[in-house]
């Protein structure tokens, strides 16, 4: 989807430096707004109401402000909003039944400041990326001012971009070897809809290279990534159950799994 407007962000955070982060990244853009900054949970549930943000940046720790990004999720629901804002969480906290209780609150997403890598950028462009399932998914009733639909040449561009975005996220990267086979993948099970097992054949085709050559260079990169990307990294963003007794998932696995992730979004 192309959007008319910029992305309304509300950033819930009591770090300053933070706070000077997020201002300036979004200075330099003109795809995002921040309608409000504040370090109380309870001002934040008034913003949420007034502005009727498309995105909530949630810091859950609020120590220097009021109250808590958790006290914020469980009076969200309370303001019967036309629509669910996209909740994006930051934290230095991580713990299996934080991302619990997390997923309970339905939480889109969330970021340990700990992470490589981590920074105001990366946290602004990750709710744009999820912008479209405003649209596509449970959200309610979006303002139609919001959005506008592009062409489907834009959108293919698109797709292409987003699967990309996925790929880096787990360390195989442009230009890495088996990028570009499991990239096609994934662009053929979404565009053409090929749900089938011969979606690896057709990619071989079209590269005029032999399937069992395609194949164990899909599966090398995906071992790779499994190898050198942080485990904690790899459970964020790859959620599907392994087979049990295997170590890594299989190129056929990979590739449905992505397909599926990317098309509820896109």
């Amino acid at each position: 989807m192309k959007f008319d407007k910029p992305m309304k962000l509300l950033l819930v955070e009591d770090d300053t430096y933070e706070c000077e982060k997020f201002e300036e990244c979004v200075r330099n853009r003109s795809d995002v707004e921040l309608v409000e900054i504040t370090a109380s949970s309870k001002d934040a549930l008034h913003y949420t109401k007034v502005h009727q943000p498309e995105c909530i940046i949630l810091d859950l720790m609020l120590d220097e402000g009021y109250g808590s990004g958790l006290d914020y999720l469980k009076n969200l629901e309370h303001l019967n909003l036309p629509f669910r804002p996209i909740i994006i969480v930051i934290s230095f906290l991580q713990s299996f039944l934080l991302k619990t209780r997390l997923n309970e609150f339905k939480v889109d997403f969330a970021f340990c400041k700990k992470q490589p890598g981590y920074c105001a950028e990366l946290v602004i462009n990750t709710c744009l990326e999820f912008r479209g399932a405003l649209y596509s998914t449970r959200r309610g009733n979006i303002p139609p001012t919001f959005k506008s639909f592009i062409p489907p040449d834009e959108r293919n561009y698109s797709i292409s971009e987003k699967i990309g975005y996925e790929l880096n996220l787990i360390g195989i990267n442009v230009g890495y070897k088996g990028y570009e086979y499991l990239h096609d993948a994934i662009y053929l099970l979404l565009y053409k809809n090929k749900n089938d097992a011969s979606v690896i054949k057709q990619v071989a085709k079209l590269a005029e290279r032999d399937y069992s050559t395609v194949l164990r260079t899909m599966q090398s990169a995906i071992k790779d990534a499994w190898s050198n990307t942080p485990p904690e990294i790899l459970a964020r963003n790859f959620r599907n159950r392994i087979v049990f007794g295997a170590k890594v998932p299989s190129p056929s696995d990979f590739v449905h799994y992505y397909a599926d992730k990317i098309a509820k979004i896109v």
